[in-house]
């Protein structure tokens, strides 16, 4: 009886913790930089330099500065990664119906006001697309599945046109007109929806 309900309350506890992860890593250094930059020179108050020139800031706060811009960038790429995650985790909680329709829309909104405005969120979806790629184009899985990759190549074209992030093509490429020529010139021939 112990471990069915020990492992329950585990799957039960894992949710929010991955969740979590985001929101505790920008908080930390929310509070890091508010400490450094308002508490420390309310409390502790700059050191004068023995040469008359300025003052140099309390070693607790060159500290406080070390540490941020030491662990930013390494810590804003795992939040990426964690928030693509939990989008994953969304999206196939979604076909368990653990979820409701709601949850992957709202937090598809919100991953993707992320993709716009974070450099490391776009990178964490570079990094994604290039592993998938490697893994389509391995033999064992080129040979099962041959059209994988357009597969792939399709659904990306589509969620990046749901999210806003591609245009409709509005014309083909020049290849593709150069070998349409025919003796009737077609003026719509440029873009499909006229």
């Amino acid at each position: 009886m112990y471990v069915p309900v020990s492992i329950a309350g585990t799957r039960m506890l894992m949710r929010p913790l991955v969740a979590i992860i985001p929101f505790w890593t920008f908080s930390t250094f929310h509070v890091a930089t508010f400490a450094r930059s308002t508490l420390i020179p309310k409390f502790i108050p700059p050191v004068p330099n023995p040469s008359g020139s300025g003052s140099s800031s309390p070693p607790v706060s060159k500290a406080i500065q070390f540490f941020i811009k030491k662990y930013y960038d390494p810590s804003m790429k795992v939040v990426s990664y964690v928030e693509v995650a939990i989008f994953a985790r969304v999206l196939f909680g979604l076909l368990l119906r653990s979820n409701s329709l709601l949850t992957p829309i709202v937090y598809g909104i919100f991953l993707r006001s992320r993709y716009y405005q974070s450099p490391f969120t776009r990178e964490a979806f570079k990094g994604i697309d290039s592993a998938i790629l490697q893994a389509l184009s391995h033999p064992q899985v080129g040979g099962a599945v041959p059209q994988a990759t357009a597969y792939y190549n399709t659904l990306k074209t589509y969620l990046a046109r749901a999210a806003g992030n591609l245009p409709a093509p509005t014309a083909p490429p020049a290849s593709a007109t150069a070998a349409d020529t025919s003796s009737t010139p077609r003026a719509s021939s440029a873009n499909p929806a006229q």
